[in-house]
């Protein structure tokens, strides 16, 4: 597991009190982490809220691009919410790189549960930048 060189990022963040504390690494053309949401990541009872998982997906996108050697700030993101997620399950954050043009990279991830099924996915463009976030270690 590659541990984030942003140690306050809310969504990778060791020293981020708050933050979701997830860790990637690479399997092959993609990035993935573990992670299982607790009751204090929900909005309604028993369903995780819809900003948690637009991060978790986020971030797998943004690792994708980190693993392969570029940086950059999310430009647009489309999410599909397929099945609700349960506190206390845990789920596999699944991210991938797709095609490069110039300065926007396009990229895909899913979060899925313990039975491999897609709860949810999103698909997104980046703006690649290799000044944005200097490491903060």
């Amino acid at each position: 597991m590659v541990r984030s060189r942003f140690p306050y990022c809310f969504a990778c963040g060791e020293s981020n009190p708050i933050g979701l504390h997830l860790s990637f690494s690479k399997n092959g053309s993609f990035v993935e982490a573990v992670f299982t949401p607790t009751e204090f990541h929900q909005g309604y009872p028993d369903i995780v809220h819809g900003g948690i998982v637009t991060t978790l997906l986020d971030e797998a996108m943004a690792y994708a691009l980190e693993f392969d050697g570029y940086r950059g700030v999310t430009a647009r993101l489309k999410v599909r919410f397929l099945k609700p997620l349960r506190p206390r399950n845990e789920y596999r954050i699944m991210g991938y790189l797709g095609k490069i043009r110039g300065k926007i990279a396009r990229a895909y991830s899913e979060v899925r549960d313990n039975d491999d099924n897609t709860i949810a996915k999103a698909e997104a463009l980046f703006f690649i930048n290799s000044k944005i976030g200097g490491d903060q270690s």
